[in-house]
């Protein structure tokens, strides 16, 4: 697993981030060359070193051979698609594009229609996001963790749109009083879509390579700098973060327990059970036991209040551990049957077809269940070093 850590240790602009992200990229011509790729000849991306704080770190500019075009969120999209960019990056810079988009009608209350219309975003932050998207295409990085982000405060608030600071909800954030901090919409948007949250603990790594990338605005000021480490997970085991949300209720329809844990496994929930227990006064009651990642919280706090008795909840951040797992189609004499096979810290491997299909099978076929998922399982480990378990 390839990871990204970013680490915003003064503002985040796009300008800083896509400096960084080229500054750790091994194939810096690829990047100088966007332009070709976008189709936009008239365009150049420059790039050079300064100091700053005793730093050494890269800074990249874009520069037009013609008058600066008013750009809107429909011409940016057509440059977008018409370009020859890979489909993976053209549709990550289309979600960060939309996260602005999408914030801005909230914020002024205008249709989609409405906004894709408005100069939003320059041409040059649209560049400095493709940057972005196209260096965690080339490392191929599976995920982006995220440091404690810090911003201007006091007076110096007034460096960040509101828009921008909408979108660093659910990260940590610390306020210095720094002038030379600022955040704009192409870096919060990129926080927002391309990571989950600020973590506690970032899971150990080997590293790849490391960037650091500084924006400096027309007077040759710094107004940001960031620092990106780029590596790989060797072990196994994947560290997750998660929120465990705990409640108790004695005034609940039983018949109801079933439908409150498919609603939370819905509203995002990676897992949700029930226990009886023995309330005050005597009276028995359940509790629930739900898990979720920070980002889902809202969702499933408010699932839980529309749909229990409940008054308040509990909650707990906590660590866990992952084995790595795939989850695939195998072919077997029943026909594709959906597989998941986990990876052993020992190097063997565990294949667990899915239960739901093993019953659709067992149904069609007229079969015990057991029968079926005894050769499936059999099927599955023939001449390999993997073992199966049923997954019920």
């Amino acid at each position: 697993m390839k990871i990204l850590y970013l680490d915003c240790y003064n503002g985040i602009t796009g300008g800083a981030f896509a400096s960084a992200m080229m500054d750790a990229c091994s194939n810096k011509q690829e990047i100088l060359s966007l332009p070709e790729k976008l189709l936009l000849k008239d365009l150049k991306i420059n790039s050079g070193l300064v100091t700053d704080k005793d730093i050494l770190s890269v800074f990249i500019s874009v520069t037009e051979n013609k008058e600066p075009l008013i750009t809107s969120f429909r011409y940016l999209n057509n440059i977008l698609w018409n370009s020859e960019l890979e489909t993976e990056v053209k549709e990550k810079v289309h979600r960060i594009l939309n996260r602005i988009i999408t914030e801005y009608c909230v914020l002024f209350n205008i249709s989609e229609e409405e906004a894709g219309l408005k100069s939003i975003a320059t041409l040059k932050e649209f560049v400095e996001i493709t940057v972005v998207c196209k260096v965690l295409n080339m490392m191929q990085i599976d995920k982006v963790y995220l440091s404690d982000i810090v911003i201007p405060g006091g007076l110096e608030i007034n460096a960040i749109p509101r828009a921008a600071i909408n979108m660093l909800k659910n990260r940590r954030i610390k306020t210095g009083n720094n002038r030379a901090c600022r955040i704009n919409l192409a870096g919060a948007a990129m926080i927002a879509e391309l990571t989950e949250s600020a973590v506690g603990k970032v899971p150990g790594y080997i590293l790849a390579a490391s960037g650091y990338g500084t924006e400096i605005n027309s007077s040759g000021e710094v107004i940001s700098s960031v620092r990106v480490l780029a590596g790989e997970i060797k072990n196994e085991e994947i560290n997750t973060h998660s929120l465990i949300i705990e409640f108790n209720v004695d005034d609940m329809n039983p018949q109801q327990i079933p439908y409150l844990i498919e609603r939370l496994l819905d509203s995002g929930a990676a897992d949700a059970f029930v226990a009886p227990i023995i309330m005050k006064k005597g009276r028995p009651g359940f509790l629930v036991t739900v898990t979720c990642s920070s980002l889902k919280e809202e969702q499933v706090l408010k699932t839980i209040f529309m749909e229990s008795t409940t008054i308040g909840v509990k909650k707990r951040k906590t660590d866990g551990v992952r084995l790595k797992r795939n989850i695939y189609t195998a072919a077997t004499s029943y026909g594709d049957v959906k597989v998941k096979e986990i990876f052993l810290p020992d190097g063997s491997k565990r294949i667990t077809p899915e239960y739901e299909d093993c019953v659709l099978i067992a149904k069609k076929e007229n079969l015990p269940l057991k029968i079926v998922q005894e050769k499936i399982i059999t099927e599955l480990n023939h001449d390999t070093k993997t073992f199966g378990i049923f997954n019920n």
